[in-house]
């Protein structure tokens, strides 16, 4: 069952330059956030599916149907929260800009293509960003074969 402490997230590979979508929040005053997939948190009765898809819609912009198929690459419970990391191919990379106005916050987020060396010098690595560094080769591979 989908609690409203579970995380979903999405690994978002760019397949060409063997590199991760990564996501930050701004605050008001400048100040950013951690690097991290986009996901978030679950609203009301959500499915885990279509939070991932809400949250990826806030933090970048991207909608369902700028996506492959998508796959559920990692289900794994940490302390009492479940995190959820599903797969897909963008089908136009050129659709991910630099930046995002998050339309519920209307506030700014910075958005980054990240190699795995990039993900290694990180100061701080999320649960969903230590999980990537963990299987990076793995997930890499399954949406290569998986979505298309």
């Amino acid at each position: 069952m989908f609690k409203t402490n579970d995380r979903v997230y999405f690994f978002l590979p760019n397949l060409d330059f063997n590199k991760v979508l990564l996501t930050r929040f701004v605050f008001s005053d400048g100040r950013k956030g951690v690097w991290n997939l986009p996901g978030g948190g679950n609203e009301s009765d959500e499915s885990p599916i279509d939070t991932g898809l809400r949250e990826l819609s806030e933090e970048t912009g991207l909608e369902q149907n700028d996506l492959s198929q998508i796959i559920l690459l990692h289900e794994e419970r940490i302390d009492i929260k479940k995190i959820y990391i599903f797969g897909t191919k963008l089908f136009n990379i050129s659709k991910v800009k630099d930046t995002h106005i998050d339309p519920d916050s209307g506030m700014p987020g910075d958005i980054k293509w990240f190699s795995i060396d990039d993900i290694r010098n990180l100061s701080y690595l999320t649960n969903a960003v230590s999980i990537v560094e963990n299987n990076y080769i793995d997930f890499m591979e399954k949406v290569k074969q998986f979505c298309s």
